[in-house]
């Protein structure tokens, strides 16, 4: 019949513990019949000492190498094991290394916990993978888009900005990371954004509306602005804002002209 490992430690413990109250109790048991005033008896006892201290050398050396046994089956059996589960659950922690943990000496005490692991393991990696796989596909359609996207924080910073910022405003993505988006409004829309601004991050709505932006040439283009909130999911407040612009200066070019020819007939 195979042991378990956690009956052998048990067993080695319990034969330790035996010895020592075993030889603590022959120890207890000579010393309180040493005071004696019987010349006969004190006579018995010195030829016995002998005999009781090589029954204390036995328990104790018994005593020793239980202890040996069990702190070397300690070492090899479990301390081992557990610091190879240690060092893989550290290289996952440190360098998302996503891979199986092993229990190479098949300890039944590990099996549970190491598939446990190996579980979570499995699905942590999973859901990297598609949160990468979301994330290329984002990437993708933001390189190719001709809307802008951007990322703000809810002051209005740019922290991401997509590559069609260079189509639509002449800047690199780059230089318009850190900086206030309201610095590149026209002064008369200021107020009719910050007031969307202010109504997304209060009411958590999506909020459109048609702005001015100005190019890097100083020139300003007419864009249809959309703001949506991203809520922080721990404390429900709104840590970040998605904000995509497009190009309506034909639109707009269109709305004036049929302005001027309604204003030319009605003069008419």
């Amino acid at each position: 019949m195979k042991l378990r490992p956690i009956a052998l430690l048990t067993v080695g413990t319990f034969l330790l513990a035996l010895n020592i109250l075993l030889s603590l109790g022959v120890s207890h048991l000579l010393l309180k019949s040493l005071p004696t005033t019987n010349p006969g008896d004190a006579t018995t006892i010195v030829q016995g000492l002998p005999e009781a201290a090589s029954l204390i050398w036995l328990f104790v050396a018994t005593g020793a190498v239980s202890t040996a046994l069990v702190w070397i089956w300690w070492e090899k059996t479990l301390k081992l094991p557990l610091q190879s589960l240690s060092c893989q659950l550290d290289q996952i922690a440190t360098i998302s290394n996503f891979s199986p943990l092993a229990n190479p000496q098949k300890i039944e005490e590990l099996a549970g916990l190491t598939e446990a692991i190996n579980r979570l393991v499995v699905r942590v990696r999973n859901d990297q993978q598609k949160l990468q796989e979301n994330l290329a596909i984002s990437t993708l359609m933001g390189e190719n888009s001709r809307d802008m996207m951007t990322i703000q924080s809810p002051e209005g910073i740019f922290e991401y900005v997509s590559p069609a910022c260079s189509n639509l405003l002449g800047y690199k993505p780059e230089e318009l990371k850190g900086r206030a988006a309201d610095d590149f409004f026209h002064i008369q829309d200021k107020p009719l954004v910050n007031k969307a601004l202010a109504v997304v991050k209060e009411r958590g709505i999506t909020y459109t509306l048609a702005h001015r932006y100005r190019r890097q040439d100083g020139d300003y283009l007419w864009v249809e602005t959309t703001y949506r909130h991203i809520k922080d999911q721990e404390t429900g407040k709104v840590k970040q804002l998605l904000v995509v612009s497009r190009d309506i200066s034909e639109q707009q070019q269109a709305e004036a002209q049929h302005r001027r020819q309604h204003r030319r007939t009605a003069m008419a």
